[in-house]
């Protein structure tokens, strides 16, 4: 599902896009400008250039985040791939949380808002097709989000089209990136954080990547661990543009086994391009 990640740009095979003109990059001399800082996945917590007063009329606070809002990059998971008698280990599942009531209201609530446009904010990033960019949304949007919300609870609301721009590779050629509005990606923020709290519990306790109070460190003292106990094989594995061919279809349909708000299911459907 297109990265319901981080407030960050990314692909959307199922929409349509509006490519940037000139030369089809937003790459420029001000990094943070250049639209990559809104495609990394990471957030960089700071200095705000707002000094952290956007909505704060709305209740759009912005608190502090405690400990533990980093990501782990690398080594995304820590897990024996052969016992020292020979014998292969296997995961047998962890805790399981219980069903999300009501996740639409949870999504939009003013608590799930805030630190999903704290995190927005955080990323920066160069604007979407509408123009608007980080620091002009509060001004922009404020005054209309109580009938953006109310589109977004009848299912009536339509998300924009992405700005499609190309961005180098560091092995050469050219990548392309999607750039959503700042409201699109409020909102895939918003949807991401609670969706990741829905599905976090049935994850590997050996998974360290891109998860909440997990990091590519934590995996490498589990890794050293696992070599003082005799583990002598590693396997480095990785799936070449995941992203870019995962089935959407499979995909919303494993969410849907969790996720019973069919509200949500077309919202993100939405975002896919899957609905209108």
């Amino acid at each position: 599902m297109m990265r319901l990640c981080d407030g960050s740009p990314c692909p959307y095979p199922g929409r349509p896009v509006s490519r940037a003109p000139g030369n089809g990059s937003v790459l420029g001399s001000n990094p943070a400008d250049d639209g990559t800082g809104v495609s990394r996945g990471r957030s960089r917590y700071g200095n705000e250039p707002d000094g952290g007063h956007a909505y704060a009329e709305s209740g759009w606070s912005h608190k502090a985040e405690g400990p533990n809002t980093g990501n782990g990059g690398a080594l995304p998971c820590a897990y024996p791939a052969a016992k020292p008698d020979g014998g292969a280990g296997v995961w047998r599942g962890g805790s399981k949380a219980p069903p999300e009531e009501n996740p639409l209201e949870k999504i939009f609530s003013r608590e799930n808002m805030s630190k999903a446009w704290k995190r927005v904010r955080s990323n920066k990033g160069a604007p979407g097709v509408d123009g608007v960019t980080v620091g002009a949304f509060p001004g922009h949007t404020r005054d209309r989000w109580e009938s953006i919300k109310a589109e977004l609870y009848e299912g009536t609301y339509t998300p924009s089209p992405v700005r499609e721009v190309e961005i180098d590779k560091p092995d050469g050629g050219k990548r392309p990136l999607g750039i959503p509005n700042v409201l699109d990606r409020l909102i895939q923020q918003g949807i991401a954080q609670v969706l990741g709290d829905m599905f976090d519990p049935f994850f590997s306790e050996r998974s360290y990547g891109f998860r909440p109070g997990r990091s590519a460190h934590q995996a490498v003292r589990q890794v050293r661990e696992y070599i003082r106990e005799g583990y002598t094989v590693a396997v480095d594995v990785d799936l070449s543009k995941f992203f870019d061919r995962v089935s959407h279809d499979i995909l919303m349909d494993r969410v849907a086994r969790r996720v019973k708000d069919k509200r949500v299911s077309r919202l993100i459907g939405k975002y896919l391009g899957l609905t209108e």
